[in-house]
């Protein structure tokens, strides 16, 4: 396996492109160069902790390490990354549609301490931002953001926190305007009319109705 770029030692997220069909894995490390013996040597002695690189190494295609993001937040970023692209070579769970690692109890436990408190660069934020222009929302996520929003207004604590949130986006945001065209007098006066019309032929509608029926 290749190590394209010249950030070897350097901490940041890496892909993994396999050079044959361009399918590709996102990860991250402290140190490319460090990361890049190790997926080597995992490798070749049959011992990747991803089946599916271990899998697609077997049958001979070219896997190269490609640094696409240097920084120190770098689980943060990969993890949004994976959120955001979905690549073909991380693990998928299907229950939650994300496509991630399965990790331990323990080791969400140590991803949890270093990213708390820490503040993503305006650098990261405008980087995300662009993937995410770049790629669009797919059918697949819109399910999945509906069927989690249904699932947390189902619970009586998430919804009254989502009720108390919007009444204080609202509280802040103060009164409402709606920038548009005016109506003139006569517009005004012909969308009355129309309504007028609309409830004579309702009410008249009900009468029949009524005297049907007696």
């Amino acid at each position: 396996m290749n190590l394209l770029g010249s950030n070897w030692d350097k901490p940041g997220v890496y892909f993994i492109i396999n050079m044959v069909n361009y399918k590709f894995y996102i990860g991250s490390t402290k140190s490319f160069q460090k990361r890049n013996w190790s997926y080597r040597t995992d490798l070749v002695n049959g011992k990747c902790h991803n089946i599916i690189l271990q899998r697609v190494y077997d049958k001979g295609s070219e896997l190269m390490m490609v640094p696409v993001v240097l920084c120190d937040d770098y689980e943060c970023v990969e993890l949004n990354l994976i959120e955001i692209l979905k690549p073909a070579y991380n693990l998928k769970v299907a229950v939650s549609g994300r496509y991630s690692y399965t990790h331990t109890d323990e080791a969400r436990a140590k991803i949890g301490n270093a990213n708390r408190g820490k503040v993503v660069t305006d650098q990261t934020r405008r980087l995300m931002s662009e993937v995410r222009s770049a790629r669009g929302t797919s059918d697949i996520e819109r399910e999945a953001r509906r069927v989690s929003a249904l699932k947390r207004w189902a619970d009586p604590e998430q919804r009254a926190a989502l009720i108390e949130a919007q009444k204080e986006g609202r509280a802040k945001a103060g009164p409402r305007k709606y920038p548009g065209r005016k109506l003139t007098d006569e517009h005004r006066a012909k969308l009355s009319e129309a309504a007028k019309r609309r409830w004579e032929r309702v009410r008249a509608s009900k009468r029949d109705s009524s005297e049907q029926i007696e």
